[in-house]
């Protein structure tokens, strides 16, 4: 089996230095290629966005394009630390239809976000867990070359919304996922540590998600 890790570094945050080496380790231990992009490639317009965006969220439609190639394609942000004891992700996480993430509307109301992208797209059966919107962070992709998720997405489709809702690669993929019935199951916190979960444990995560407050111009 074909497996690759892949993330994007573009610019020149110095956090990129030290996730970078954590993926190299973890990458020769679980007999993954790492791949790293740190250009863009796909030409998005975001032009006066109602929500802070960014052109290098788009580039995570290249998942679909490693796929072609590879059997398993684990996508993480380059603000992501693993531990050298993390646990392999790719024997964890086994079926080939499921596209695994970090369901974060379990601790955040993402009604919100469902509702912005529904005004643009059409509504959705969206599903609900405890009263909340399903939501997962795209920090952590967990895809498999039978997952049609990127055989939906596309420039055309995030274009359309990037500059009118939160999030926009988020909430698009999330859209789709539902929209399309695909398979999708919530990886458990560990994989995708983020500080809305409170400290307890955090250090002891095997993939630690800064979510920009690492090094960032803005925090």
């Amino acid at each position: 089996m074909k497996k690759a890790i892949f993330t994007l570094a573009i610019g020149d945050n110095p956090m990129y230095q030290a996730a970078i080496l954590s993926f190299q380790y973890y990458a020769k231990r679980v007999g993954a290629d790492l791949i790293i992009s740190d250009t863009l490639s796909y030409k998005i317009d975001v032009t006066n966005p109602q929500f802070h965006a960014s052109p290098a969220w788009a580039e995570k439609l290249r998942i679909g394009e490693l796929l072609s190639e590879y059997d398993r394609v684990l996508y993480l942000d380059a603000d992501i630390l693993i531990s050298p004891h993390a646990a392999d992700i790719f024997e964890q996480f086994k079926n080939p239809d499921v596209i695994y993430m970090l369901n974060e509307g379990e601790s955040q109301d993402r009604s919100a976000e469902r509702a912005l992208i529904e005004s643009c797209l059409g509504k959705v059966d969206w599903p609900l867990q405890n009263g909340k919107p399903i939501y997962y962070n795209v920090g952590v992709i967990l895809a498999s070359k039978p997952c049609k998720l990127f055989d939906f997405a596309d420039l055309q489709g995030l274009q359309l919304v990037c500059n009118r809702i939160r999030f926009y690669e988020q909430t698009y993929f999330n859209y789709l996922l539902f929209k399309h019935n695909l398979e999708h199951e919530a990886l458990p916190s560990r994989f995708n540590r983020m500080d809305m979960f409170g400290k307890q444990g955090y250090h002891q995560a095997d993939f630690i998600h800064y979510a920009g407050k690492g090094y960032a111009k803005n925090s």
